[in-house]
């Protein structure tokens, strides 16, 4: 098992006194309608389902349908931006203490059950459990419990010493301000550590989360989403949405987001900085590529390629 901790919570149990006849006759008319109202839940939801797009994921070992997701729609991006801004305006006044706690949650759930997560990452992206854990899982709550401890004294105001006597009677200082709502299009090599950083990140700072996973991994967006939940966020803070590769890059900058992250291919990340820059549009680019890898004369020839070629893909 590779599980890190084994958290045993306790099971709490409550008992009522009822008054059997008056709460008999109350069920009786309670679960009458309560079973109409079921069935015509259930006949919305089958014709929803009906009609809605889905994204299937597939295990790239085995091929086999591990899961299916909801494909989101514009309209839900935008109403995910205007959530997310109401709900940026109460979590940047929140101190930086108050938002670590809310981060350790998030760190103690990562924890308690990387054994599950590190398991949903080796089906979705095809990489080894052993990898996953440990330069993903691990790599995460450890990145998320150094920005929980460390960002006060990292974003706090700086004070400038005066250059010169034209300012010898001034005061300068730099304040770090959280930009906003922060999007968010994570790639499938490092599905859950890349995104979980960047969410970590953008939190602590005081900024509110929209994030699309790629399409080949929803599965371990999924995961990430109930490590973030596990927060208890305010309502709206984070969202985690399924936009279609071909239209979520310009989507996320049309939408109003104040910033964007990405992190993909060198072709896709030059259409979005071509049209950023026609907005002046803050983002940041992590792109594909390899750097060169020098062997010397007296390495071990197999494990030199062995890590080119994990290095590699």
């Amino acid at each position: 098992m590779l599980t890190v901790l084994l958290y045993f919570e306790r099971l709490k149990y409550s008992s009522s006194v009822f008054f059997p006849k008056l709460f008999l006759f109350a069920e009786k008319i309670v679960l009458i309608n309560f079973t109409s109202k079921i069935k015509g839940r259930l006949k919305m939801i089958e014709q929803s389902l009906a009609t809605e797009k889905r994204t299937t994921s597939t295990n790239p070992a085995t091929g086999e349908v591990i899961g299916s997701t909801k494909e989101n729609s514009i309209a839900d991006l935008q109403n995910a931006v205007s959530e997310a801004r109401t709900a940026q305006k109460v979590w940047r006044e929140k101190s930086f203490a108050e938002r670590a706690k809310y981060l350790f949650k998030i760190r103690d759930y990562l924890v308690a059950h990387a054994d599950d997560i590190s398991e949903i990452i080796s089906k979705d992206s095809g990489k080894t459990k052993v990898d996953a854990i440990s330069t993903e899982v691990l790599a995460s709550a450890m990145a998320i419990t150094y920005y929980a401890k460390n960002a006060e004294s990292v974003l706090e105001r700086k004070t400038l010493s005066g250059g010169s006597i034209l300012t010898i009677n001034k005061r300068s200082y730099v304040d770090r301000i959280p930009y906003g709502v922060i999007g968010i299009i994570s790639p499938w090599n490092y599905p859950f550590a890349i995104p979980f950083h960047e969410v970590a990140m953008a939190l602590i700072s005081g900024n509110s989360v929209i994030l699309k996973t790629a399409t080949q991994t929803l599965e371990v967006g999924k995961a990430l989403k109930a490590c973030i939940d596990a927060g208890e966020l305010p309502q709206g803070l984070f969202h985690f949405l399924n936009i279609p590769g071909n239209i979520a890059g310009d989507a996320f900058i049309d939408s109003g987001i104040d910033k964007l992250f990405f992190t993909g291919s060198v072709p896709v990340g030059k259409q979005l900085m071509k049209k950023a820059s026609e907005k002046l549009f803050p983002l940041s680019l992590e792109l594909g590529g390899n750097d060169a890898m020098i062997v010397c004369d007296d390495a071990n020839l197999y494990r030199a390629v062995s890590g080119a070629i994990w290095a590699g893909y």
